[in-house]
């Protein structure tokens, strides 16, 4: 009788590789955490043993000096090397990792006795306990949106009913021009809203500047970069625009394109069209306003994902 030898197809061979290279990575990514939590902790251990050293020694009646051993991946600062007083201007040893966006910082201040640490990379959670950011008043990006956080200003954006043309009829609805926000060299095309209005009480209906917003809001946080938005809260016609810290610019420009964006053709100052458009702080020139926020615009926590 003759037997049949069993083999393995291509098609499981390819399967297996599969998971062997899924485990793998994933095995390296636990490595990976693993590692740098060792790292950190052995840095924390060595300012924790600093901060023993110092604090005997000053009891003791000896010199204000501590053994210097260096953790893998840090350096330890201080002054003359080895001072419990620290660093001179801020009087803190610090133990500073070689690659701050993987590892936190920890510090030790020699006259209150206390132990901190930092960590600059607001999006990764391994060491949340570090991350030292302004306190998160957003509705929209608040600490239980789920995505990564990070400290922004905060420019607001307070549009208001610039112009509404019926053409004299009573409408049901209004389109609203196309508008670009600009804020420096960034900016953005808000277009395609029509919203709503109550033709005999227009002056009184604010639903169009409100779907305005709405849209606004959705075309900045679908853009690519470092911006985010939400609904004024206080003020559902307005915008609350979050950006990265560092030069902010304090202005927001508003420039209307003076075409309806049914009829492309038809100019604003003429025509049988409705259209609505809305401004924002002064004129600045033909269909262009210019918003300007505090001197000190405020700082603050959204987690948006950015």
């Amino acid at each position: 009788m003759e037997t049949k030898e069993q083999a393995f197809t291509l098609i499981e061979l390819i399967i297996v590789f599969v998971i062997v290279a899924i485990l793998s990575q994933i095995g390296f990514v636990a490595f990976n955490r693993y590692t740098r939590k060792i790292r950190a902790f052995a840095a924390k251990t060595a300012i924790n043993n600093i901060k023993k050293e110092c604090e005997t020694n000053r009891d003791l009646g000896l010199d204000s000096i501590f053994t210097l051993l260096e953790p893998k991946g840090y350096g330890i600062n201080s002054r003359n090397t080895n001072s419990c007083l620290g660093e001179i201007g801020s009087g803190l040893i610090s133990a500073v990792p070689n690659i701050s966006n993987d590892y936190p910082s920890y510090f030790y201040d020699f006259d209150s006795g206390d132990i901190s640490c930092d960590y600059q990379n607001s999006k990764d959670t391994l060491f949340k306990e570090c991350i030292n950011l302004p306190p998160n008043t957003s509705e929209k990006f608040g600490p239980d949106s789920g995505l990564s956080c990070r400290e922004v200003k905060k420019n607001l954006a307070k549009f208001n009913m610039g112009h509404v043309y019926l053409s004299g009829r009573s409408r049901l609805s209004v389109p609203v021009l196309g508008v670009d926000i600009i804020i420096g060299n960034k900016s953005w095309r808000v277009e395609g809203v029509r919203a709503p209005i109550n033709g005999p009480a227009w002056q009184n209906d604010d639903r169009w500047l409100k779907a305005f917003a709405a849209k606004a809001e959705e075309t900045i946080n679908e853009s690519k970069g470092k911006f985010s938005a939400e609904i004024d809260k206080n003020n559902p016609g307005s915008l609350q625009i979050y950006g990265p810290t560092g030069n902010v610019q304090k202005n927001i420009e508003l420039k209307i394109d003076p075409k309806d964006p049914i009829s492309p053709n038809n100019s604003v100052f003429s025509g049988t069209n409705p259209y609505a458009y809305p401004s924002l702080g002064t004129t600045s020139g033909s269909l262009k306003y210019t918003s300007e926020n505090p001197k000190e615009i405020e700082t603050t926590t959204v987690c948006d994902g950015r």
